[in-house]
């Protein structure tokens, strides 16, 4: 029995010139969407979590939510070059402490220029060096 023998009963209401949809071709059709499925997560970039305490230059890799719970001194950034995928996305999370700055690689676009304030907590999202960013406050 193969998937175009199923497809064509399916797409039947379930009948064809040999009958109704039998419980093995049903269980078949099960564990090749399952299969299906199982590939399909492999495949998909998962996003893990990474967090930092220091700060001076540091390279983010892409795919990978970067936390930082006090920037109290000068962090520089730079972003690692992931040739394996075709999309890339740099993601932070930065919380500002007192005579805290971050510098963002030259290049990198910005809807609006970054403006950090100590005490609040940012998301930053860069994708083929286009970047945005958003201000939650402290709470």
């Amino acid at each position: 029995m193969d998937i175009d023998y199923i497809k064509d009963k399916i797409e039947n209401g379930g009948v064809n010139a040999q009958g109704r949809l039998s419980a093995d071709e049903f269980n078949s059709v099960v564990h090749q969407v399952r299969d299906n499925r199982d590939a399909i997560k492999k495949k998909a970039p998962m996003v893990t979590k990474m967090s930092h305490d220091e700060t001076g230059e540091v390279m983010i890799s892409p795919n990978v939510m970067h936390v930082w719970n006090r920037v109290t001194g000068v962090l520089t950034l730079t972003l690692e070059e992931d040739a394996s995928t075709e999309y890339n996305e740099y993601m932070l999370e930065i919380t500002m402490g007192e005579g805290g700055t971050v510098a963002f690689p030259v290049g990198v676009r910005w809807a609006e220029e970054p403006d950090f304030a100590a005490g609040n907590t940012y998301c930053v999202s860069i994708v083929d060096n286009l970047g945005v960013w958003a201000e939650f406050e402290k709470i």
